[in-house]
């Protein structure tokens, strides 16, 4: 908002001149106001170019790091919250669950693979 103003503000005293069309009656408007226009322009450039300008982009970046941080965290909750969801299926569905029935099939077919393998030395 105050920068919509203070351009406002800043419009109107540059038109001025434009609608008087004379120097000496111009700088009579501009003394009457106070020369606003130029200060409205010219004190935030000197400003900026005096130090303000570095305070605030350090400013800057050391909000936007503490978001950035916040939005990490959320993303790394998020992320080992659908890992447990997803850990959760897999042992209700019984993946990847070591589970006696398989040890038991692995060992019927070491059993029937020697089997087979002795029969085929008898013959």
């Amino acid at each position: 908002m105050i920068g919509i103003v203070c351009t406002q503000l800043v419009l109107n005293f540059t038109v001025t001149p434009f609608l008087l069309l004379d120097i000496p009656r111009t700088m009579k408007a501009w003394r009457a106001v106070g020369f606003y226009g130029l200060i409205l322009v010219f004190l935030p450039t000197l400003i900026f170019n005096f130090g303000l300008a570095k305070d605030l982009k350090r400013r800057i970046r050391k909000r936007d790091a503490k978001e950035r941080t916040k939005e990490e965290e959320e993303i790394e909750r998020r992320r080992l919250e659908w890992e447990r969801n997803e850990e959760e299926k897999r042992v209700r569905r019984g993946e990847g669950v070591p589970g006696i029935g398989m040890d038991i099939e692995t060992m019927m077919e070491e059993e029937k693979s020697l089997a087979d393998k002795g029969e085929q030395k008898k013959d």
